[in-house]
């Protein structure tokens, strides 16, 4: 199947390719005449590869020449494209760290009305707090709590509960009293109730001299489903400053005027509860007192004026359930890891440890490189907590790549027409210091008039015997074909002996040396001469199409003439004078295959220096009491050359004469 697609598909580009190729091969020709015939048009519907192949390699042979003629071409094209590539690259880069810092900071924004979300409800459910506060301080049923129950380990004081265990007191004698627990029970009932935490708020204790001395409820089970249930009866009797997982705690909360919380913990009044039961948040109130009332808790020789502490315990999964974090967080695509830092005091060592655990995370959290989330500290009560963020795509912007891929391509698409246009550019002007010299342009650009006068110049014309009755045998086209391939044999004779080409009149050629670039009029003469003899040559060998010879005939003139570009609409630099009009007469009446020049350009060539010019004599007129004399150019020696053979010869003859005579 996928081979029988792969011709359709190029059978269906062929067009595309064709007219792709077909003006590639009209940039590349630097001849119209290549490819055209008399009764079809240029582009051909028979299109083959091979065509395209050929138009290619002519547009980059042609190009390349003028790229190494003219370096300052490429290094154009290449400093534009580093420029497009770096203002691209720059620019793509910061819409790329705009948009991922934007993601960013959208993630952090979400994380920390997250944190913010939970710190309001702990706050909220901290709020009980104050009230079972203020009940302590205005009940005097509960003043005595805390010199009865002393501080741990001294005479008169709640012993502890045995002499291995010191984190837990036998308070029943104090705490049991049936007064001050049915007092408390109303008062925590009522405070609980009037909280309206939708069951987060699963306890409330009392702590004189900062141990637990009971809690209400002390057996929840109104705030769970059966058969889940929280007993805080394994609370009662804890000594907070003796205990190293409550006591960083408990001495924070006594040195604040405010609520202090820590959690979510694993609580351990009830070992056997399963975690949505156990994972709670602590939160302690200080009831602090004036100092002369004489309440004082001393640790670690820091003294408080306090009764003790009020503390409320909050259920995490409630309050978890209530966030929606997790679907908060999946809807938009993001994962996260909620932790806390804990410090626990370790005895051995009598310093804090800090001990991080997770809270909550997301699904898919692990499923994402660590290196792709973002840490964040949430203002929570006691701001111990740190979410860590992430997108499941992450945060770099997903267009980064292909964007940067297409600005590369379209700054390489930009230099290379940058390029072609400054390529077509310099044939432009090619192609017009070809037809005016540069110093003929410089002055039309600046709106001068274009005129000047050299004193000696040696004019050629040329033209084809018999051209008219030639044409009339052949179509338009053919005629100007072989004009065309004729004329390019001739311009690459020009430029060899430097000499400039002027004009071609139909069949007729005209050229000139010592002009429009002054020369001495022996060294332009010698130019002409030179061309001359080479383009009889050159014509001798030339065959049309069909075969045909063609014969020419052809005029030298050496004198002063004057040149300018004529007209603004398609100018052309030409030249005038008595000069140009005895070089057309010179070619007028020369014969078939030869070269006649005036009298003054045998003169020139006559004491040339470095060639030795062979003439035949040609016409011999009088007018006006002169006579004019012309010439036929026949055959030209270089002088050195020529001395070189004479002395050769000279030394055989003489050898020869020396070996008959000893013989």
């Amino acid at each position: 199947m996928k081979m029988a697609i792969l011709p359709l598909t190029l059978l269906s580009l062929n067009p595309l390719i064709a007219l792709v190729s077909n003006i590639i091969f009209r940039m590349a020709n630097s001849s119209v005449w290549n490819d055209i015939d008399d009764d079809d048009d240029f582009i051909d519907d028979n299109f083959s590869f091979r065509q395209f192949r050929v138009a290619l390699h002519l547009w980059l042979s042609d190009c390349w020449k003028i790229v190494v003629s003219h370096p300052r071409i490429p290094i154009i094209a290449l400093v534009c494209l580093a420029a497009l590539l770096a203002i691209n690259i720059v620019t793509i880069s910061a819409f790329a760290n705009q948009y991922t810092n934007d993601k960013i900071s959208k993630a952090e924004d979400f994380a920390l009305d997250t944190g913010n979300w939970f710190r309001q409800q702990l706050t909220q459910a901290t709020f009980p707090l104050f009230a079972l506060s203020e009940s302590v301080k205005e009940m005097s049923i509960f003043w005595k709590l805390p010199s009865l129950i002393g501080p741990g380990g001294e005479t008169g004081s709640a012993p502890y509960v045995n002499a291995t265990i010191i984190n837990h007191r036998n308070v029943s004698d104090i705490c049991d009293n049936a007064t001050m627990l049915a007092e408390f029970n109303r008062i925590a009932k009522i405070i609980k109730n009037d909280a309206n935490l939708g069951g987060s708020l699963v306890a409330l204790e009392l702590l004189p001299a900062s141990v637990v001395c009971t809690a209400y409820p002390l057996n929840n089970t109104e705030d769970f489903a059966p058969p889940l249930f929280l007993d805080n009866s394994g609370a009662v009797g804890l000594d907070l400053l003796k205990d190293p997982r409550s006591r960083a705690l408990a001495v924070a909360t006594l040195g604040s005027s405010k609520v202090v919380v820590a959690g979510p913990l694993q609580l351990t009044q009830c070992p056997d509860c399963p975690p949505v039961v156990k994972t709670a948040f602590i939160a302690r109130l200080s009831v602090n007192m004036p100092p002369e009332l004489g309440y004082n808790i001393t640790v670690d020789g820091s003294s408080y004026s306090s009764w003790g502490l009020v503390s409320a315990i909050i259920s995490w999964e409630r309050i978890l359930g209530r966030s929606d974090i997790f679907q908060r967080f999946e809807s938009r695509g993001m994962q996260f890891e909620l932790s806390k830092t804990d410090r626990n005091f370790n005895t051995t060592t009598n310093q804090y440890d800090e001990k991080t655990s997770v809270l909550a995370k997301s699904a898919r959290a692990n499923s994402i490189g660590a290196n792709n989330f973002y840490n964040l500290s949430l203002p929570t009560t006691n701001n111990n907590w740190t979410i860590a963020v992430a997108y499941d795509d992450g945060a770099e912007a997903p267009w980064l790549g292909w964007a940067m891929a297409l600005s590369i391509i379209l700054s390489i698409i930009l230099s290379i027409v940058l390029l072609v246009l400054l390529i077509k550019k310099q044939k432009y002007k090619n192609l017009v210091r070809e037809m005016i010299p540069s110093k003929a342009i410089k002055k039309l650009q600046r709106n001068q008039v274009v005129v000047d006068k050299y004193e000696m110049v040696t004019v050629f014309q040329s033209d084809i015997i018999g051209f008219t009755s030639m044409s009339a045998e052949m179509t338009p086209i053919r005629v100007m074909r072989m004009l065309n391939s004729y004329f390019e044999g001739l311009d690459k004779l020009a430029n060899k002996h430097n000499v400039y080409k002027i004009k071609t009149i139909g069949d007729a050629y005209i050229c000139v040396a010592g002009c429009p670039v002054v020369c001495s009029g022996r060294d332009g003469a010698e130019r002409i001469a030179l061309f001359a003899l080479d383009m009889m040559e050159y014509t001798r060998n030339f065959r049309t199409e069909e075969g045909t010879e063609i014969r020419i005939r052809a005029g030298i003139h050496s004198g002063r003439i004057v040149a300018g570009v004529v007209g603004h609409l398609r100018p052309q630099y030409t030249i005038f004078g008595n000069t140009v009009s005895i070089a057309a007469s010179m070619e007028a009446s020369s014969e078939a295959m030869k070269t006649q020049c005036s009298n003054a350009t045998w003169r020139l060539l006559r004491d040339n220096p470095k060639y030795l010019f062979s003439f035949l004599e040609g016409r011999r007129e009088s007018e006006k009491e002169k006579i004019h004399e012309t010439w036929f150019l026949g055959r030209a020696a270089a002088k050195r050359c020529l001395s070189e053979a004479l002395s050769t010869s000279r030394f055989r003859i003489i050898n020869a004469k020396a070996l008959k005579e000893e013989g």
